[in-house]
């Protein structure tokens, strides 16, 4: 089974505050056949798991007004351990990767992301469901 049949379950949310990366990353899912859900803001992605929503991953950008990307991530784990975290930002220092991975994000993916590593980074979450469910 390929990369893409795999992903075609998966749900995304992706947390941008800005309005083209949220409408591009949300329409490259939707081409792949991935669900995504878009929300400009942490506060809007948090309030969204305190309502119940479960997404297999979220695409967390790390630059945002009211809260980080770090913070959303921090909060996160008040209501869930099993959302795989891909941080996405602009910024491309080998410390901003090392800083969100300590903090247990799956990856960390510099701006903008192609098709070809969004599949790759769904495979990844794919894998971590595997390996950190327990049998």
């Amino acid at each position: 089974m390929s990369a893409s049949e795999l992903s075609r379950s998966l749900k995304i949310a992706i947390v941008d505050d800005e309005l083209a990366v949220r409408t591009g990353l949300r329409r490259l899912c939707n081409a792949l056949g991935v669900e995504a859900t878009a929300y400009a803001s942490g506060r809007e992605f948090l309030a969204s798991l305190l309502n119940g929503l479960t997404p297999d991953c979220v695409l967390l950008d790390m630059h945002m007004p009211e809260m980080s990307g770090l913070e959303v991530q921090r909060q996160m784990t008040m209501f869930t351990d099993s959302v795989a975290v891909i941080a996405i930002t602009a910024d491309d220092s080998p410390e901003t990767s090392v800083r969100w991975q300590a903090r247990g994000a799956l990856a960390c993916q510099r701006k903008p992301i192609g098709a070809d590593e969004l599949l790759a980074l769904f495979a990844s979450v794919i894998n971590w469901q595997a390996h950190s469910r327990v049998a």
